[in-house]
């Protein structure tokens, strides 16, 4: 039985299709979290706070605003379970890329493709996510579906990452 069951460039560009999927979507999905995060724990300041209420925090430290002591809008976390969700997808594409055993270096190569394909656009996904402004103008059902069509980035890279896969084989 031979170490290896196929060249050695075939599986170093399926494993590195894989690592790439993975890497790129994690990373999407993180400095979307991130970013969203930040901005449902710690809100950006009001029109109101951003004149005398906000020099008057800064020169006396002991005193809160009600906008800082107010508890996060916990309506606001689907925002980051959606950005979580890029995530997964470089996971799912992961698996299908390292099923095949007996690859050729032209199977591998559409390998790397399809876990570029979909780490990249869920790195892109994730980065539109992240320049989302939480304010408090906004609806919570509008900036829903601007997630929504963010996300649809990510699940386009997906299809593409499925298609290119599975015309490997």
């Amino acid at each position: 039985m031979d170490a290896f069951p196929t060249s050695p460039t075939a599986a170093l560009f399926q494993l590195t299709g894989a690592a790439l999927s993975i890497g790129l979507s994690s990373l999407g999905a993180a400095i979307a979290t991130g970013s969203l995060g930040s901005q449902i724990l710690n809100p950006p300041p009001t029109q109101g706070e951003t004149g005398t209420e906000l020099k008057q925090l800064i020169q006396k430290p002991g005193t809160q605003s009600s906008a800082s002591t107010a508890a996060p809008d916990m309506k606001k976390l689907i925002l980051v379970i959606m950005a979580g969700i890029l995530a997964i997808y470089g996971l799912m594409m992961a698996i299908l890329i390292v099923q095949s055993t007996n690859v050729s270096v032209e199977a591998g190569i559409s390998k790397f493709a399809a876990g570029l394909a979909v780490g990249g656009a869920s790195l892109a996904s994730g980065y539109g996510m992240s320049r989302l402004k939480l304010s408090s103008g906004t609806s919570l059902v509008s900036t829903i579906i601007v997630m929504m069509f963010l996300e649809s980035l990510g699940l386009y890279g997906m299809i593409v990452g499925l298609i290119i896969n599975n015309t490997a084989l």
